[in-house]
């Protein structure tokens, strides 16, 4: 079999390779690669298997917008008429036949960064073959579908806890795991669906100013923890401004005193800082399907 009529792909940072031995390599590294948004769809442990799956090259792929065609026609006359990838200047050049050539079955290997929105840094034949071996190691992770940017929250921004009415919040207040009980239900907001975890190295991506970026586990666990103390408080600020409730029978200020507590420990003990980073990203594993699926569609 010809290697350059088919290569192996990094299902985690979308690295590409034409040599088997090359791929293995990379997936053995003692640092892992970082994984980008697209890498989670699929389950932690196929990655490595399906990394090292044979992807032949399909023919007549357009090069500029990456639409497959069934014959060589029907590309040349898409280049000609309807791809809104190529300029008038290169019209001429890219309908020829002579660059016609194959390409992958799927999108070429990520640049470092992108913003969320349409790629407009297309390969074209000249750039393929170098596209299939590069390497990706920008902690910053591409996203290039669609996404509703306006209503996604960033991660370094609070919740929306719009949907949390002062019923729920007086529960979660007086929950005896109210720090993870209230990530729980912020998460089923899905703008506040923001983070991925890598199950497989020590960390995550997160979505912060319309792109996802690297973070470690620990950082990502520590950022969560603050938002979930500040919005507790905020919940404890609401159920006293509250006339729905009488004061007399609960005791606010004990229920204060023991949120500060929880929160005081966990910056201080690290037994308690390891037993939180297991119920949290238990948690925002429980969401990774709906993360990606949103994240990918937009709403």
């Amino acid at each position: 079999m010809d290697i350059n009529n088919s290569y192996y792909e990094c299902k985690r940072c979308f690295h590409r390779t034409y040599q088997k031995i090359h791929m293995v390599k990379h997936l053995d590294k003692k640092n892992l690669c970082s994984r980008t948004f697209e890498s989670f769809k699929y389950k932690d442990e196929d990655l490595y298997d399906l990394s090292l799956i044979r992807i032949k090259i399909k023919k007549f792929v357009c090069l500029k917008c990456d639409k497959n065609f069934c014959n060589n026609n029907t590309l040349k006359r898409h280049i000609e008429k309807s791809c809104k990838k190529i300029d008038s200047q290169e019209e001429s050049n890219i309908s020829n036949d002579s660059n016609i050539i194959e390409a992958s079955e799927v999108v070429d290997s990520k640049p470092d960064t992108i913003q969320i929105g349409n790629n407009n840094d297309i390969s074209n034949s000249n750039n393929i073959n170098s596209n299939i071996n590069s390497n990706i190691n920008s902690n910053n992770i591409n996203v290039i579908n669609n996404i509703n940017i306006s209503i996604t929250k960033s991660f370094d921004e609070q919740w929306d806890t719009s949907g949390i009415d002062i019923n729920k919040k007086f529960s979660l207040l007086f929950a005896n795991s109210k720090f993870t009980k209230t990530l729980e239900n912020i998460l089923e907001n899905q703008v506040n669906l923001n983070v991925l975890i890598d199950n497989t190295s020590d960390d995550g991506i997160v979505f912060n100013d319309n792109k996802f970026i690297k973070m470690n586990v620990k950082e990502i666990v520590k950022q969560t923890m603050d938002k979930l103390h500040k919005h507790l408080i905020e919940f404890h600020s609401d159920i006293f401004d509250s006339n729905d409730f009488d004061k007399k029978c609960i005791d606010l200020k004990l229920n204060l005193q023991n949120i500060n507590t929880k929160y005081t420990d966990f910056t201080k003990s690290k037994d308690t800082q390891n037993i939180v980073k297991e119920y949290i990203t238990d948690i925002y594993n429980k969401k990774k399907n709906n993360t990606v699926d949103y994240i990918e569609k937009g709403y």
